[in-house]
């Protein structure tokens, strides 16, 4: 088995995947405030935080391990004419230079990963999104802890 496999979206066709979450809009208003244009999300499915962020003026690059939701994002951006550009790519080796974004979002994605992983996607994280630039992250725990004790 690979360090983290792409998610099937040939099983969930749920239309709650092309719904920006409540966290989107916040981070629209704050990026735009703040100057920002160039976005990156990572992870991104079926491409709901990458459409709305293009909507709103954003410079989007999206990516997924997914060929089936890239493809899916990439024709629909295409059909409405939205600066989208859209790869197939791991979350371990990004395809970008250094420094390349503003602000990127990550929603429930690094966590299909191991340990090593989540170790060298963050550290991607931290070489394509420039000094000064933002980085949103929401996770899952797939993990039971258990009960800690000392």
């Amino acid at each position: 088995m690979g360090i983290h496999n792409a998610w099937d979206w040939t099983k969930d066709r749920s239309n709650r995947w092309l719904v920006p979450s409540e966290d989107s809009y916040y981070l629209l208003h704050r990026w735009k405030e703040l100057g920002f244009l160039r976005l990156l999300d990572l992870g991104c499915g079926r491409g709901r935080h990458a459409v709305l962020f293009a909507k709103n003026g954003f410079d989007v690059s999206a990516i997924d391990l997914s060929s089936e939701s890239v493809k899916e994002l990439s024709e629909y951006s295409k059909h409405k004419n939205l600066n989208i550009q859209c790869d197939v790519a791991d979350m371990t080796s990004l395809p970008y230079p250094d420094d390349s974004f503003d602000c990127l979002m990550e929603y429930h994605s690094i966590y299909h990963s191991n340990r090593a992983g989540v170790t060298k996607a963050l550290s991607e994280i931290r070489r394509v999104v420039r000094k000064g630039g933002e980085v949103f992250r929401n996770v899952r725990f797939k993990q039971n802890f258990g009960i800690l004790s000392k």
